[in-house]
């Protein structure tokens, strides 16, 4: 007896020194959990994780295990690594209790997890299954959390009607218990179902309301979200000055806190707002940086309505090949999303199914505890077993008439997964078909680059044939004068050439790289002229012309070049020749000035009979351009002209 009472000590002991470490590792997580809120302190918070983490094992304490991935998910979604978060949540369910409320935190994590990634059947089953176990343990938290990601979730699948009802249902449970933060984001919500049916009054009233708790609580990503939503509803109603500042103040507060999530969305937003003002290149600065950070976090949505403003970018440019380039891809990405809305029926059932086994294991549950009480009591009343006979057949008729409803559940549900592999197989045929007719568009293309490639190739040796043939009659040529101008004419074809060279030596056979072509012709008229007393200083970084307008800039160039070296520094022993190329999407200029002996006073270009300054007077109109000229302190010439609109430019 006396050894019984030890051992019961003992056991006391124990097992009040378990319930102090668990006391402890759940303090612990709570001071975790308050560091993450803030980005700076997610190093300290995943210290205090692990300590709580270790103890945990050290105990054997499984719901503490659990919370230590549960929070290295979380950790791993604030910072969008959305496959890494979903696996921690995964590892976290296989340690936690079953129907427990720190179940129901996970599945709503797991929820969130695949709502943000726009996979939205997976983040309904989750979400339903938090609800249920909330509603359970009557936990109003709980319950909010679970009707607001299943309302978002609806409203994605545009289940407007389904959304408002979770919405509605969520605002009266954070009303009852005062919950702030979570009134802001229903009064959010809601306003939100109201602009998508065009009620932009209401909404903004609800966007307004929302706003004001948000800045009543300090909520800097609440009040992020409000600027956000009701930049939206004066962007749709034409007031875009006024869309902007409040889309520029929820992005400054988004960067502010690194919310990749909401940054993605107002780039998108600001650069819309942007487009419609007419400031083109400020809004694709802001579009790109959203397409950019909507790829880092894989969010399928973000990345359509991004190439869906770039088409309407490039449309009210004008440049309607590379808007219909988007308007192409933008198609693809929302064929995605839609497979992702015709398999939203198909996820009701299966939460439908799940809820009903739920109820099930509820009854049966309720049966095996009846029929134990009954056992105790059989022999003391007669009339209880008549009433326990009698509950038992009512259970086992609400038993078969639940299995029908299961039989027909499934029969549904096979049903409905026919028909989703039927459009399953109709989606694939039609990405074979795709991926068929691109092999052939990739193959015709290749053939034409290399025949483009080809054509320059023969029309540079050619031209360099000619060059040949004309060099051999120059040297059978007595007279010095004719000889000066056949050397003349051997020089603007071998300028051409060039151009033709440089565009077959590059992979972009419908441009030409002005600036390196620029600067092999000059060492080509340095090696002409042989003359080692002339520096030659450049400014010439890459830019690519289309051929069109590179040949006359180029003869352009030749002329005015192949003058300086020939004319500019008679009677001098040195000199310098400088030559830049600067060009951008609205202008370029040609600069070419030397300090020799400068040009005549009243000297006008047009007017000079000479076979060069003809040639330069005519390719000068046809860019379209202006030459300028200046006569003191040596010859200096500025060519201006406005560039082609190029098709491709990488």
């Amino acid at each position: 007896m006396k050894a019984q009472n030890q051992n019961e000590k003992k056991f006391s002991r124990t097992n009040s020194e378990y319930s102090k470490d668990t006391a402890m590792i759940n303090s612990l997580y709570l001071r975790a959990e308050r560091a993450a809120f803030q980005l700076d302190q997610i190093r300290k918070a995943k210290q205090i994780t692990d300590s709580a983490y270790e103890l945990s094992k050290k105990i054997n304490y499984r719901n503490g295990i659990a919370k230590h991935w549960n929070l290295y998910g979380k950790y791993a979604e604030i910072h969008t690594k959305f496959s890494e978060a979903s696996r921690y949540q995964n590892i976290a369910l296989s340690y936690c209790e079953p129907n427990s409320m720190l179940e129901a935190r996970i599945l709503n994590d797991m929820g969130t997890i695949f709502r943000r990634t726009d996979n939205y059947t997976g983040a309904l089953i989750y979400l339903h299954k938090a609800l249920v176990i909330a509603k359970r343990f009557d936990n109003s938290k709980a319950k909010m959390y679970a009707l607001n990601g299943i309302g978002n979730c609806n409203v994605a699948l545009s289940n407007l009607k389904s959304a408002l009802e979770n919405y509605t249902e969520a605002l009266s449970i954070a009303q009852k218990y005062n919950h702030k933060q979570s009134i802001a984001i229903n009064l959010n919500n809601i306003g939100e179902i109201f602009e998508i049916n065009k009620e932009y009054d209401k909404a903004l009233e609800y966007y307004n309301n929302s706003l004001k708790v948000n800045d009543e609580i300090q909520d800097s990503k609440g009040i992020s979200i409000s600027n956000s939503c009701i930049g939206n509803i004066y962007y749709k109603k034409g007031d875009y000055l006024k869309a902007l500042s409040y889309f520029s103040r929820s992005l400054a507060d988004d960067e502010r806190v690194f919310e990749k999530f909401y940054i993605t969305r107002n780039n998108i937003n600001v650069a819309k707002c942007y487009i419609q003002l007419g400031k083109y290149h400020k809004a694709e600065t802001f579009l790109q940086t959203g397409l950019e950070t909507a790829q880092t976090i894989k969010s399928k949505t973000f990345i359509r309505d991004a190439y869906q403003v770039f088409s309407e970018l490039y449309a009210k440019q004008k440049q309607f090949e590379k808007a219909y380039q988007y308007m192409q891809i933008y198609a693809e990405a929302k064929d995605s999303v839609i497979n992702e809305k015709i398999t939203s029926n198909y996820a009701k059932l299966l939460v439908q199914f799940e809820l009903e086994q739920n109820n099930a294991k509820l009854i049966i549950m309720e049966q095996n505890t009846y029929n134990q009480h009954a056992l105790l009591i059989k022999n003391r009343i007669i009339i209880t077993s008549i009433s326990l006979s009698l509950f038992i057949a009512i259970i086992a008729l609400f038993t078969y008439l639940q299995n029908r409803a299961r039989k027909k559940s499934n029969q549904e549900l096979a049903e409905k997964n026919a028909e989703i592999l039927n459009v399953n197989d109709q989606l694939l045929a039609e990405v074979e078909h795709r991926m068929e007719t691109e092999d052939v568009l990739r193959e015709l293309l290749h053939e034409k680059e290399i025949l483009i490639s080809e054509v320059h190739h023969r029309v540079k040796n050619n031209l360099a044939l000619i060059t040949g043939l004309m060099y051999l009659q120059v040297q059978k040529v007595g007279d010095t004068q004719s000889k000066a101008i056949l050397n003349e004419t051997m020089s603007r074809i071998h300028s051409i050439a060039l151009i033709h060279e440089n565009i077959y030596l590059s992979e972009k056979h419908a441009h030409v790289n002005f600036g390196m072509y620029l600067t092999k012709q000059i060492e080509e008229i340095k090696k002409y002229f042989n003359n080692k007393t002339v520096e030659v200083e450049l400014n010439v970084p890459e830019y690519f012309l289309e051929l069109h307008q590179a040949v006359p800039l180029g003869l352009i160039a030749n002329e005015l070049i192949s003058n300086a070296f020939l004319h500019a520094f008679i009677g001098r022993e040195t000199g310098k020749v400088s030559v830049s190329f600067l060009g951008d999407d609205n202008n370029c200029t040609l600069e070419i000035e030397d300090n020799g002996i400068g040009l005549p006073e009243n000297f006008d270009y047009e007017k000079v009979e000479a076979p060069g300054f003809i040639i330069i007077s005519i390719f000068v109109k046809q860019l379209a351009g202006t030459l300028r000229t200046r006569t003191s302190n040596g010859a200096f010439f500025s060519l201006n002209f406005t560039p082609t609109k190029m098709k491709v430019w990488k």
